[in-house]
């Protein structure tokens, strides 16, 4: 009996930094890589590429905060590696800063990944041609000169 408690302690003991080295193995996932324009429009979409890649192969998530309080959405989990396409609206004019970070599926988190992008006013070249239109309708002799 005594040789069973030996032997099991024993292996015990050859077992616990096993499972010790496996835990401590999980590299964080690197910061995403953000591609995409750093000016836009009002109202206008604009599609960014975030990449991530986790150094032990891990599956990722992919989470995304676009600066203008419409919250923090995370996607996936993804094959490390994997690069997905999203798009955003921004309704106001300013400058906003993107911020991204990826997790494993072990949860470990990596840094965050920033870009900033400055939205402008649209300009509206339609109401011009609009009120250009509305004026010739007024002035019918105008449209007769010039052949329209």
């Amino acid at each position: 009996m005594r040789k069973k408690m030996i032997c099991l302690a024993i292996a015990m003991s050859l077992m616990i930094p096993l499972f010790s080295l496996t835990a401590a193995a999980n590299d964080p996932p690197l910061p995403p890589e953000i591609n995409g324009p750093s000016s836009g429009k009002v109202g206008q979409p604009i599609e960014y590429e975030f990449c991530g890649e986790d150094p032990n192969g891990d599956d990722i998530q992919i989470c995304v905060s676009w600066g203008d309080d419409t919250g923090e959405t995370c996607f996936g989990p993804f094959p490390s590696g994997t690069c997905i396409l999203l798009e955003h609206t921004w309704t106001a004019v300013g400058s906003y800063t993107i911020n991204s970070y990826c997790t494993d599926i072990h949860e470990a988190k990596s840094e965050n990944a920033t870009k900033t992008v400055t939205i402008e006013k649209t300009k509206n070249r339609y109401i011009q041609f609009n009120f250009i239109l509305q004026f010739l309708q007024n002035f019918p002799m105008i449209r007769y000169l010039l052949g329209l």
